[in-house]
């Protein structure tokens, strides 16, 4: 799986041409190249930033999306110092990030994944009521900020079991500069140890 972070301040960078892009579009080629099937979660904002390369992932036999939140906010406090939202605000989060991922590509996710994976009982409640499934993950791939290639692929191959559910990020610069090349070497050692690549609708049969 993947997420296509996207805060306020992220989106800011990026209207304002400090950040020419927030979308590792290497990564799509690869699982293209290796015909890796995948979900990704998008935020909000990411779709609204890329609404012609989220239509164009949404209707991919690949690929399928999910919600990850209109800005990327932590849901509870101390969470990778991401800016903070009051249970309050939790419906507001979910719903807009439905109204824009589906208006960029006419697709309604019903899966969906608490950035930074930070939630209280409150929040999932809240998502459960709004009809989506949460989707977390068993193996933290460490890429965001991660020069180093080669501790990302011995962290995913020493962690992935069966049924793993392995999270990585699909945007693009300084947040997650390795990803790509990470999984160049890590799809074929995965697959050597007879591993199998879904999307997470497949994994639990929904």
């Amino acid at each position: 799986t993947f997420d296509a972070d996207m805060t306020r301040a992220m989106y800011l960078l990026l209207k304002k041409g400090v950040v020419k892009s927030w979308y590792n579009r290497p990564i799509k080629n690869t699982l293209d190249q290796e015909g890796v099937r995948a979900t990704i979660f998008l935020s909000g904002l990411w779709a609204s930033a890329y609404p012609k390369e989220s239509y164009d992932l949404a209707h991919d036999p690949l690929i399928e999306i999910g919600n990850h939140s209109y800005s990327h906010p932590a849901f509870t406090k101390n969470c990778y110092s991401l800016p903070f939202v009051n249970n309050s605000e939790d419906q507001d989060e979910v719903e807009e990030a439905q109204t824009a991922i589906y208006s960029a590509t006419q697709i309604t996710p019903r899966y969906f994944r608490f950035p930074g994976g930070c939630f209280d009982k409150i929040d999932v409640e809240t998502v459960a009521k709004l009809g989506l499934k949460i989707v977390h993950w068993d193996v933290v791939a460490e890429d965001g900020f991660n020069n180093n290639t080669d501790s990302i692929v011995e962290r995913v191959l020493s962690r992935t079991q069966n049924g793993s559910i392995i999270v990585f990020h699909i945007h693009d610069g300084a947040y997650a500069p390795k990803t790509n090349e990470a999984l160049i070497k890590i799809i074929p050692r995965l697959r050597a140890k007879g591993f199998e690549f879904v999307k997470v609708s497949e994994l639990l049969g929904l």
